[in-house]
């Protein structure tokens, strides 16, 4: 009986020491994982984002003030505070450094596009300062780059741009005009383009007539680009004319209520331009833009827009549009010629910027340079274009040639990388609805979307993986 009974304790020990060891280990693969938990990329990358909120590696943030007791009841203000340069350029460091250990391959959908926007964020700004001591004011360092036409051509192209890589572009551009000039003369057998161009039949006056051809010019837009697209069911757009000019002088512009404004100064409608502008406007332009961004609300809003304003991209995104409609506009040579006059136009904006914010050349100089340089049927454009200039703030009009010719420039790279599986709708899916920064990070940011997005419209909208791993 004795031993039998030492044999049940020692079975009760082994089994107390057995259950101890697997509390133990239990404990280790708990704390294990804990630690995988803390260091995984969405981990950190969430910690980042609670320190950014926190305006932790901002200029300016805000500052907790005790005020004092009233009543048992505490009360506190927040004062409104600026880092001193040094310190600001080590936190920016210090948020680049947590950055730089994230690998963003490893982020969700939304987390990856976040990434991305707030990279190109800090980056800039350290671009910014790191030359920036501590004597400069940093209200006047931004003031300054308000007026550098250089920072933001290279903030809207992607890259670096210099003012000579600048005028370059526009030469370019306008070279390609001039042959596609003449291009348009020998297919449609044109003899004097600035005629064709002027023909009465190419103006309207009557608004209701007008309205009626701008409307088959939306309807076309549409109907000829849809097959870059998923098939969805987007609003229709309504137009509606104001009386009056633009403040700065455009022909039309899009409202998020979903409608068209044409402008009608009180003297004509050009007709030269309703094809492009319907697909600039409308499809595949603004209008789809807007309503695929509400359609597909996948991702909140940005943590903080900044200088990667998704209006800006929208611009952008609206001229590149413009390009998946070639073939419907040269369909009419009328409105092939209305979209290369305007595109002339834009670029040589950028060329009398350039002569007046670096050379300081007057309006009278101004005038007789782009009349030396443009089709005579464009000579008196540089009225509304000179005010536009000195209206625009951030050189906006740039985000329309550089922000389309990277998006071009980002596509042309990804189908070189995908082969035959790049899936135009696919990239146009990410490319309208996912919450991109119009920054250096445009070819990573599409590039993320199509790994992490499968389209199904019919069940739910498209379906998101985890990562790309």
């Amino acid at each position: 009986m004795a031993n039998y009974v030492k044999h049940i304790y020692l079975i009760i020990v082994l089994l107390f020491l057995f259950s101890c060891q697997e509390i133990d280990n239990s404990n280790d693969e708990l704390a294990e994982n804990i630690d995988q938990e803390i260091s995984s990329p969405a981990t950190r990358f969430s910690n980042f984002k609670k320190d950014y909120r926190n305006d932790e590696f901002s200029l300016g943030y805000f500052e907790e003030i005790f005020e004092g007791e009233v009543n048992g009841v505490k009360k506190w203000s927040r004062a409104s505070r600026t880092r001193p340069i040094t310190e600001y350029q080590n936190r920016l460091g210090d948020g680049l450094e947590m950055l730089s250990e994230i690998n963003a391959a490893e982020l969700g959908y939304c987390e990856g596009f976040e990434y991305y926007n707030l990279k190109a964020i800090l980056e800039n700004d350290a671009e910014v300062f790191v030359s920036v001591t501590e004597d400069q004011e940093p209200a006047e360092v931004y003031r300054k780059l308000e007026t550098d036409i250089e920072y933001w051509a290279s903030y809207y192209a992607g890259k670096p741009v210099s003012i000579d890589e600048l005028l370059e572009f526009a030469d370019q551009e306008i070279l390609a005009i001039n042959q596609a000039y003449q291009d348009l003369k020998t297919k449609f057998d044109i003899p004097d383009i600035n005629e064709f161009a002027e023909s009465p039949e190419r103006f309207l006056t009557d608004t209701e007539e007008y309205s009626k051809q701008f409307t088959i010019a939306l309807q076309h837009a549409k109907s000829a680009t849809e097959h870059h697209f998923y098939d969805y069911d987007i609003k229709p757009i309504a137009i509606k004319i104001i009386p009056n000019c633009h403040a700065y002088y455009a022909y039309a512009s899009y409202s998020w209520r979903g409608y068209v404004n044409v402008y009608d100064c009180g003297t004509y409608f050009d007709t030269k331009r309703n094809m492009f502008l319907a697909s600039h406007e409308y499809f595949p332009g603004h209008h789809l833009h807007s309503q695929l961004g509400r359609m597909f609300k996948t991702c909140s809003r940005p943590i903080r827009n900044d200088r990667s304003s998704t209006l800006i991209f929208k611009e952008a995104v609206a001229n590149y549009g413009e390009y998946l409609s070639y073939e419907a506009l040269y369909e009419d040579p009328a409105q092939m010629l209305g979209w290369l006059d305007y595109r002339h136009i834009r670029a040589m904006r950028i060329k009398i910027d350039i002569l007046r914010l670096e050379r300081d050349f007057s309006y009278p100089e101004l005038e007789a340079f782009w009349k030396s340089e443009t089709p005579t049927r464009l000579h008196d454009n540089i009225i509304e274009e000179y005010v536009r200039l000195k209206k625009s703030s951030r050189f906006q009009y740039l985000t329309y040639l550089m922000g389309g010719e990277a998006i071009a420039t980002a596509r042309q790279k990804i189908e070189a990388d995908m082969g035959d599986d790049f899936d135009e709708r696919k990239f146009h899916h990410v490319l309208y609805t996912a919450p991109i920064g119009n920054n250096k990070y445009l070819y990573e940011q599409l590039r993320h979307g199509l790994k992490l997005i499968n389209v199904d419209l019919e069940s739910q909208g498209f379906i998101l993986q985890e990562t790309a791993n």
